[in-house]
């Protein structure tokens, strides 16, 4: 018996280990700058400072051409959006911007924020590097109602906006009580890398989206929506909602991927970058 408790604590401490090295989903600026290198294709990363939070974000392209931004969802970071920053259609028409959201990537790793606060940060960090040309947002999963959330704090400042696989609404979201209790409790600890910060953002995001609810008549973007009809994870029902709340878009568009889950960023690329490319 002693033997196997040694034998626990040991595997115990071992996955403790793992857990707070490994699974950060995130690419080291020195790696990003080779494969940028490899690619021909200009690239500049960088930390900033913005009320005492640390901000990582990368640009790549033509400095005078709109922005088009890449908001992560949860857990990820800037480096999930590196074929959207090489593609060579894209780099014709954008200077694309992907940004590690606070708690992700090197943002801070492990201290994620509100809703409400970092879409407060994030749209500051972007005005700091504004050209005067238009900046188009787009958000995946998580980075949905965020996206949201910046054109509903700043109107007039993001000519559209890009709801892929979007969770904008608190309705539609399974309860998962056990995300509660795995944040409240030791269990935390045993959360491998990205999916500590990933779980307490969902489950302050779950609360969050009955403000973003009351936010959403401000929005005067124009609003797209992509989503897979297969999404199990996040319901195809966050479209009607959306097109229900948000009263002030200046226009609304729907793209339905038939047969398509929750990953369309990655599993239907070709057919993103054409509504991408057709943002102007």
């Amino acid at each position: 018996m002693k033997r196997m408790y040694i034998i626990f604590i040991i595997c115990v401490v071992a996955w403790l280990i793992f857990c707070a090295g490994c699974m950060r989903f995130r690419l080291s600026d020195q790696k990003a700058y080779s494969l940028f290198k490899s690619k021909n294709v200009p690239l500049k990363i960088y930390d900033t400072i913005i009320d005492n939070r640390h901000l990582h974000f990368a640009i790549s392209g033509n400095s005078g051409l709109p922005t088009l931004v890449f908001i992560h969802g949860s857990p990820g970071s800037w480096s999930n959006y590196t074929t959207y920053m090489l593609d060579a259609d894209l780099q014709k028409k954008f200077r694309v911007m992907s940004i590690d959201r606070p708690g992700f990537g090197y943002s801070d790793f492990g201290n994620p924020m509100h809703l409400h606060e970092q879409s407060e940060l994030l749209i500051r960090a972007i005005a700091a590097h504004q050209n005067d040309k238009p900046v188009y947002l787009a958000g995946h999963s998580i980075g949905g109602p965020v996206v949201a959330q910046m054109a509903a704090m700043s109107p007039g400042s993001f000519k559209k906006i890009v709801i892929m696989s979007g969770s904008i609404s608190p309705y539609l979201e399974k309860k998962e009580r056990w995300r509660y209790i795995m944040d409240n409790t030791v269990l935390r600890k045993f959360l491998p890398g990205a999916f500590a910060p990933s779980n307490t953002e969902i489950t302050w995001f779950k609360k969050d989206l009955y403000e973003l609810e009351k936010d959403f008549p401000l929005v005067n973007a124009e609003v797209i929506f992509i989503h897979g009809d297969k999404d199990n994870w996040v319901p195809i029902g966050n479209v009607q909602y959306g097109m229900e709340k948000m009263t002030h878009a200046a226009s609304i568009q729907t793209d339905t991927l038939k047969g398509e889950g929750h990953l369309v960023p990655w599993k239907r690329f070709e057919d993103i970058k054409v509504i991408l490319l057709n943002l102007y």
